[in-house]
Formats: C-alpha cells, sequence, structure tokens
C-alpha cells in the first residue's frame, strides 16, 4: 500500500469517526469515549448463595436485583482468589461473584464463580439482609 492510499484510508477513518459521535447505533449514542473504546463487557452478578442443586445444574443467588439463576456446565469454574476450588465447596450463604454468557435460549450459563469468604457485604451488593427478609406465615 503506498502512502497516499495510506493518508486516504486515514483520513476516511477520521472522517467516520467523528461522523459516529453524537449518532444513535444499536439503540446506544455513540460518544467520544464510548466511539474510542471497544472491549466488551463480561456479564456478572454477586449476591448471596441461596440453592446449589446439583441435580438439575444449577445455581441459585439472592442479588439486589432478585433471585438469579444460572445454569451449571462440565466447563463452570469456581476460584477463590487465584486457587481453584472444587463446587462442593461452595454452600448456602456463600457470597460470590457469577461471570456468565447467555446461551441462544437467553438462559444464564455460569463461566466462573469467585467465592468471597471475606466479611459479609452491605446490603446494598445483595439487596437484603437475612433479618430483612420477609418472614412467611402459616396459619
Amino acid at each position: 500500500m503506498n502512502s497516499a492510499a495510506r493518508i486516504r484510508l486515514l483520513v476516511s477513518g477520521c472522517l467516520l469517526w467523528s461522523t459516529l459521535v453524537g449518532m444513535t447505533l444499536f439503540g446506544r449514542t455513540v460518544t467520544q469515549q464510548s466511539a474510542m473504546v471497544v472491549a466488551p463487557t463480561v456479564p456478572f452478578s454477586k449476591g448471596r448463595l441461596e440453592k446449589l442443586d446439583a441435580v438439575r445444574k444449577t445455581l441459585t443467588i439472592q442479588t439486589k436485583s432478585g433471585l438469579q439463576t444460572f445454569w451449571l456446565t462440565d466447563r463452570t469454574r469456581v476460584f477463590h482468589g487465584k486457587e481453584e476450588l472444587s463446587m462442593d465447596r461452595l454452600k448456602t450463604g456463600d457470597i460470590v461473584a457469577v461471570r456468565f454468557a447467555l446461551d441462544g435460549r437467553g438462559d444464564r450459563v455460569a463461566r466462573i464463580i469467585k467465592l468471597d469468604t471475606g466479611t459479609e457485604p452491605s446490603p446494598l451488593d445483595i439487596g437484603t439482609t437475612p433479618s430483612s427478609r420477609p418472614i412467611e406465615m402459616h396459619p
């Protein structure tokens, strides 16, 4: 590619970039910052482990936006820091962060589960505390 072609390509790219800023693309307004940052984000959820069902291969956590259920696969990995753990190390009440992908049906499939054995999170992290949960009353 000669230098004139490189210059035309560079000028075309600059014109395209300046044209995109301020436009709506895929339902989002392109800003100068978002036009420059192209790294994809990986979805994750954080909350208290409510249920681990080994038979159905699901994991349910309580997040600040409610209960979320994730499918577990043979490729799902559990970590505490850099140490990989077996799935049976998880227990109800653990605070976990789940990185996931959506399958073709829109279901969440857990890829990485990070176990947090530190202090109890704030109510803002998980949306509820054990004392603020509604109590079920049966007659």
